[in-house]
């Protein structure tokens, strides 16, 4: 569901603001292209106003959990050589301060109190690296394969870091959190 218009000079695209719903949210998106003399490129902005408990993916207990929403923005460029495979890389930006979690430790929080989030993905058709990081002190890393299945291949995530932490040497998930109460998420 998208709507809005588009205007095209030669191979070169220029959206208006656009409209569209996409996992049940109100989403606006402009987008350019460009014939570069290397490669053809795409820029997408995206914004939206989003509540995390109606988005349909999240399961019923988590949804429950939830309340509140949470701005967001985000760009996306795709370059597509001529000669060589394409590339793309993301970043989304968002504060989690109207957001009021009651999911067990440490996703706990009240609405009110900022939690900024920022994701950022570099990839090709092979492979893409996720990283970001949650508040000043959350960060991660991650390496996903793209094959006849999406696969995570390493990741980590590291609490009270200041920094964004090295993958993993070997295939794996490494977690260094605050200790969490298992009974109460396998509760959920």
């Amino acid at each position: 569901n998208l709507s809005g218009k588009f205007s095209f000079i030669n191979g070169d695209l220029q959206s208006e603001p656009l409209t569209a719903s996409w996992f049940n949210q109100p989403l606006n998106v402009d987008f350019s292209t460009k014939e570069g003399a290397k490669a053809y490129q795409v820029a997408v902005n995206l914004n939206g106003n989003w509540q995390p408990a109606k988005t349909g993916v999240l399961p019923e207990a988590v949804n429950e959990a939830l309340s509140g929403s949470v701005a967001w923005d985000g760009k996306v460029g795709i370059d597509l050589p001529y000669h060589a495979g394409a590339t793309y890389n993301v970043e989304l930006n968002g504060d989690l301060n109207n957001v009021s979690s009651h999911l067990p430790s440490p996703l706990a929080k009240p609405a009110g109190e900022p939690l900024a989030v920022n994701v950022k993905v570099d990839g090709n058709l092979n492979s893409f690296e996720l990283t970001g990081q949650a508040g000043a002190d959350n960060h991660f890393n991650s390496r996903w394969l793209l094959g006849q299945k999406l696969t995570l291949d390493r990741a980590i995530w590291a609490a009270d870091s200041k920094t964004l932490p090295p993958l993993p040497e070997q295939s794996g998930v490494e977690l260094n959190m605050p200790p969490m109460n298992g009974a109460e998420w396998l509760a959920l």
